[in-house]
Formats: C-alpha cells, structure tokens, sequence
C-alpha cells in the first residue's frame, strides 16, 4: 500500500473502507454493495459515488481484470485512523491532547481497565523516550 497526501475521509466513505480493509482479498463493486446492504439503506449508484470519491482521494485503487474492477485499499487502516484522529484533536482541541483526555476521562463511562490500560501506555511511552 502506497502512503500519499493526507486525506479526509467521511462517515460514508469510512463504512465502504471498512469492508475493504476487513477483506483478505481485493473486492468487485458488486461484492462491497451486497456488504454494504446489510448494514445501510444506501443506493447502488451512492456506493458507486462513495468508490469513485475514494479514488480520486487515493484511498482505493483498482485493477481491471477484463471487465471487473478489483478494489483494494491504498492506505492502511492505521494511517487513516491517526489522520482522523489527529484532525478530531486540531478542530476540537486546539491540537491539544490534555483537554482532549480529561473530556474523556470526565465521562463514567470509562472504567478502571480502560484508566489502567491508559496509565500502561502513557508509562510505556515515557520508557521509549529515554
């Protein structure tokens, strides 16, 4: 997988990626539509709308075999998830991660594995910086 410009990507585009990334092999439109229909009410043409967006923001790539379009992922879920993440952060932060985290941290739904799991990281992080 290629690593390009940065992109942003939509709730919708998000969906049509998922089923991209969670498949082992490159996928045929038809195949990501039938996916697609199992969880939104979306047309044919909008999904069509949704690959071809991809595209032209190279998130996806094809391969023609024929007459089929193969489509495959050309970013990595991970890189995508740090883009989106760091973009939520910039536009509601400030870029700031400490008013961010204690938003976080204010709601009960975040529980003592998920406070250990964090205190975990943050110690980890603090290690590899030595």
């Amino acid at each position: 997988m290629k690593t390009t410009e940065q992109i942003s990507i939509s709730k919708a585009e998000w969906a049509v990626m998922e089923i991209v990334w969670n498949s082992s092999k490159p996928l045929i439109s038809e195949e990501i539509i039938a996916k697609l229909a199992e969880t939104h009410f979306w047309s044919e043409g909008t999904i069509r709308s949704l690959l071809n967006r991809l595209l032209k923001k190279n998130a996806l790539e094809t391969e023609r075999e024929g007459r089929r379009f193969f489509y495959r992922a050309a970013r990595e879920k991970s890189e995508c998830l740090r883009q989106e993440s760091f973009a939520f952060l910039d536009q509601y932060f400030g870029g700031k991660l400490t008013p961010m985290m204690a938003c976080f941290l204010g709601d009960e739904k975040i529980g003592d594995d998920e406070l250990d799991r964090l205190e975990e990281l943050i110690k980890q992080r603090r290690e590899e910086r030595k």
